[in-house]
């Protein structure tokens, strides 16, 4: 792993004190296994202490793929996860259409997504401005720069 970085916020709240709040794994490889045991990891430590939502920071992972990116969406579902970097990760239009899904759900509580360099693809696009439509209506800042190979029909 090149770049790990995990950061402890003190809350107000006592029981939320010294909660992880941030994790960056940046260009680390990860890859759809990686995707699967995190949201296990993440899943499993709410079951057990309702953690806060996290900001993932997972740029530059070319090898998570459309699988790894679908992976995650159980996590931007549940509202389990406030932002999101994907920007670079491989996640082509699979990827985008399964986050997509996600963002329409009721209980999604994203606040920051990025997902530039991508080459989702025009449909990708319109599964993740569906999603947008159809959602909680949290998101504050969506950032898609560079490649995404949106054509205009």
């Amino acid at each position: 792993m090149k770049a790990v970085r995990a950061e402890r916020v003190p809350a107000a709240a006592e029981e939320d004190q010294g909660s992880l709040r941030c994790l960056a794994l940046t260009a680390c490889g990860l890859t759809r296994d990686d995707a699967v045991a995190l949201v296990e990891a993440i899943l499993s430590g709410e079951e057990y202490g309702g953690a806060p939502p996290l900001e993932l920071e997972l740029a530059d992972n070319i090898t998570l793929g459309s699988d790894g990116a679908a992976a995650l969406a159980p996590l931007v579902a549940g509202g389990s996860v406030v932002a999101l970097n994907l920007d670079n990760c491989g996640m082509g239009q699979e990827g985008a259409v399964a986050l997509g899904a996600a963002l329409a759900s009721p209980t999604c509580a994203l606040q920051s997504l990025h997902i530039g360099r991508n080459h989702m693809g025009a449909a990708g696009a319109a599964a993740i401005a569906d999603g947008l439509r159809r959602g909680a209506g949290r998101l504050r800042e969506l950032s898609m720069v560079g490649r995404c190979s949106l054509t205009l029909a």
